[in-house]
């Protein structure tokens, strides 16, 4: 059986650039939040963010019961300075 961990993820840009990533899931699709995409050479991709990678925080913000927008909300409102708790299998 594989481990879990748990890692913060820490992104910051100087302009409104994507964060070179998406999520599937959230209380409304009856999953939790993942990490589906990251692009290549991204400021996601440069910060260690990976496909699969459950998010369970954005900020100081649990994401626990958070419907998909709700989340896309909460990294949207962290403005240029991402702060993601993730879990991943290792």
């Amino acid at each position: 059986m594989a481990a879990l961990d748990e890692e913060q993820i820490r992104l910051t840009r100087g302009d409104p650039a994507p964060w070179g990533f998406r999520i599937v899931g959230g209380r409304d699709f009856g999953q939790p939040v993942t990490v589906c995409r990251v692009v290549a050479r991204s400021l996601a991709q440069h910060a260690g963010l990976r496909v699969g990678d459950i998010i369970v925080a954005v900020g100081d913000r649990t994401l626990a019961g958070a419907t998909h927008q709700a989340v896309l909300d909460a990294i949207r409102e962290e403005g240029n300075n991402l702060l993601l708790r993730v879990v991943r299998l290792v």
